[in-house]
């Protein structure tokens, strides 16, 4: 049977960072058992050339055994129009049959996937140094930002004594949830950065602006 998962049943489901992380690390460890496939993404471009969309097919194995491919589409300028910038599908595969297994609606998917990541490298770090009163920064307020935000509450709780904001465009105060740390809006990437023990860039961007 084909299922098709879009943005609203991910939304309905509750986040568990721990696991998330946990199944990051397990795609990770495939690489070093080579379980895993993963052909050079192609790139589409036409017209304007800071647009763009991926296809990026791969196997994993390691007790997935799933094939699939992300169609993604980057469009910085979406956001002055209120647009989201990125738009993707993933289809997934049965790795014996070929048979599609499932469609998924993924920029949530992929935002969760990209603070699972971030959240491996931390725990790993926390892990080894066991540090407590971190100062953390997250430079870029979109999804993907406001998704870091959440993985720090679960990932690093207890350990954070200051969480400084910073984004090109205004900060809207509403947008920030409640925590049981300090948090900062700065007015500069320097002050975001500087003093941090952890760092991470949420942005997009035509022009580098750290």
């Amino acid at each position: 049977m084909l299922h098709y998962i879009n943005e609203d049943d991910l939304s309905a489901q509750s986040i568990n960072w721990t696991d998330c992380v946990a199944v990051i690390e397990r795609a990770v460890q495939c690489l070093s058992t080579n379980e895993y496939a993963q052909p050079i993404k192609p790139y589409l471009r036409y017209k304007n050339p800071i647009n763009r969309i991926i296809a990026m097919p791969a196997y994993v194995g390691g007790g997935f055994e799933m094939a699939g491919i992300k169609w993604i589409a980057s469009f910085p300028k979406n956001i002055d129009q209120g647009i989201p910038r990125a738009h993707s599908v993933v289809i997934l595969n049965d790795s014996a049959t070929g048979q599609p297994q499932a469609v998924i609606n993924t920029p949530m998917l992929s935002t969760i996937r990209t603070a699972s990541v971030s959240g491996l490298c931390i725990q790993a770090h926390q892990r080894i140094h066991q540090r407590s009163g971190l100062v953390v920064s997250i430079i870029g307020w979109g999804p993907i930002g406001k998704m870091h935000f959440r993985m720090c509450q679960e990932i690093l709780a207890g350990s954070i004594a200051e969480l400084r904001l910073y984004d090109l465009r205004p900060i809207d105060p509403a947008s920030i949830p409640a925590s049981d740390f300090d948090v900062r809006v700065v007015n500069s990437w320097e002050a975001a950065y500087t003093e941090a023990d952890v760092s991470m860039t949420c942005t997009v961007a035509d022009q580098p602006y750290i």
